[in-house]
């Protein structure tokens, strides 16, 4: 379909001043706009409430002022787009230098008897005729990055994109706190601040329970590290503020539609001096605080460890936590620092010492031990004892240095194996060869342990798999 010529002139005529209306009504409005996104990441990140009443309102009147500052100059900045500047936007969109448009409007002034002047102005506004079909229209194009270098809108933009990812559940609420300053005044009759203080359960300590009372002392407060403090207030609006030493946390509403039903909080007391309620900026309840902290247990030999009749290793120990121990371990190492000769006694966790007062604060107690069958027994070894409470902390004594008690042997040739046993056991690989020949002298006497075929092959066997390393 093919537009009159005449028609098209308009549209493109309407289009060009619609684009200079719009760019004037950018330019005059983006201010506002932009302040009016600034207002609304203020209010979404819900930070005018927490500031004293005489500063939020301080705020609110600058916002105002700028709002109406704005809407005036927007108003001023809006004019009535004339139809030679559509014109002239066309023109000059289109690309045209000599204005083809203006040049269609013209009448032949001087000339109009003279038939040659008549044909020459026929022609001219038949060239500036054609070049009128090639008429095309810009988007509008305001030039913001001009009036704008630093892209201010663009910080603005993206305050507003975060803070109502923040605060678009409860935004009405958020509204209206920041719209609506607390002036409330509350008295002591209808201020209600309740606190609760569970232990954590390993201290075996009760919850406790206070309500704040106006005009009377406060306790001290004295509770271990770790404690769980629940805080309630009620019968005020403005959201209150817990001080926990230099720890500032606000309450939270427990109807964001009626916090006037009340505010909580639930945390955990790890340090400080002082347990402080504020509310409109104001500190109404104070109490003095003192957390306990968590003590390491300790443990140590109250006597050597010694050897029993039955050649078990008795240890005596004494170990104390502040509220309670729940295990104690021997440990042990060589004394040569050598550990080819196999584990340790209890391996790398240790020997648990039994005690049928583990839980309590104090155990003053004794373990026997019986180590007659493993290979350090008869060796010079270092004990240590170590202890740990409910909360996992540990406590370790002293190293003792004592030999390992040992299964007696009356038997000659029992006592020869054991004496080839402990030279293996200190001489490691380097007495592989002399060990394993005395072995073999000892089986080559069967008289001595009446010829029993039993004690001959183990002999044997074990001389051989010495001597090839088996």
């Amino acid at each position: 379909m093919i537009l009159n010529p005449r028609f098209r002139h308009q549209i493109l005529l309407w289009l060009a001043r619609g684009a200079l209306l719009w760019e004037q009504i950018w330019l005059a409005v983006w201010p506002l706009v932009a302040a009016a996104g600034l207002f609304i990441a203020i209010v979404l990140f819900d930070f005018l409430p927490h500031l004293p009443v005489w500063f939020h309102i301080l705020i609110l009147l600058a916002f105002t002022a700028a709002f109406a500052l704005f809407v005036r100059n927007a108003w001023q900045g809006v004019r009535t787009v004339s139809e030679a500047a559509a014109r002239h936007r066309l023109e000059t969109d289109s690309g045209f230098k000599h204005r083809p448009l203006t040049a269609l409007e013209d009448r032949l002034v001087g000339g109009s008897d003279d038939e040659a002047a008549q044909r020459l102005w026929a022609v001219h506004r038949e060239r500036m005729a054609r070049a009128v079909r090639m008429l095309r229209v810009a988007l509008p194009s305001p030039g913001m990055a001009r009036r704008d270098p630093l892209a201010l809108r663009a910080v603005v933009l993206f305050l507003v994109v975060i803070a109502f990812a923040v605060g678009h559940r409860d935004a009405a609420a958020r509204f209206e706190r920041a719209l609506l300053p607390s002036f409330e005044r509350v008295s002591d009759a209808q201020l209600d601040i309740s606190v609760w203080l569970t232990p954590p359960a390993y201290t075996g300590q009760a919850p406790v329970f206070f309500k704040w009372t106006p005009k009377e002392a406060e306790p001290k407060i004295r509770v271990p590290e770790g404690t769980l403090l629940l805080a309630q207030v009620a019968g005020v609006r403005s959201q209150p503020q817990l001080k926990v030493g230099e720890k500032i946390s606000p309450f939270s509403a427990i109807d964001q539609k009626q916090p006037e039903k009340g505010h909580r909080i639930e945390t955990t007391v790890e340090a400080g001096n002082r347990l402080a309620v504020e509310i409109a900026g104001k500190e109404r309840a104070v109490w003095p605080l003192e957390v306990i902290a968590d003590k390491a247990p300790t443990i140590d030999f109250t006597e050597p460890p010694q050897k029993t009749s039955r050649s078990q290793l008795q240890v005596f120990f004494l170990a104390e936590d502040d509220y309670g121990v729940s295990e104690i371990r021997l440990f042990t190492a060589r004394a040569d620092g050598k550990t080819a000769a196999g584990p340790a006694p209890g391996g790398t966790e240790g020997l648990i010492m039994p005690s049928a007062n583990i839980g309590k604060k104090k155990i003053k107690s004794s373990s026997l031990q019986d180590l007659t069958a493993h290979p350090w027994a008869g060796q010079s070894v270092k004990l240590r004892l170590v202890v740990k409470d409910v909360h996992g902390q540990q406590g370790e004594s002293k190293t003792i240095d004592m030999v390992l008690p040992e299964r007696l042997f009356t038997h000659p040739v029992a006592q020869e194996i054991i004496a080839q046993r402990k030279k293996l056991i200190a001489g490691m690989d380097d007495s592989r060869g002399d060990v394993s020949a005395e072995l073999d002298v000892i089986a080559g006497r069967p008289w001595r342990y009446r010829e029993d075929t039993t004690v001959f092959l183990a002999l044997r066997v074990a001389a051989s798999r010495l001597a090839y390393d088996l």
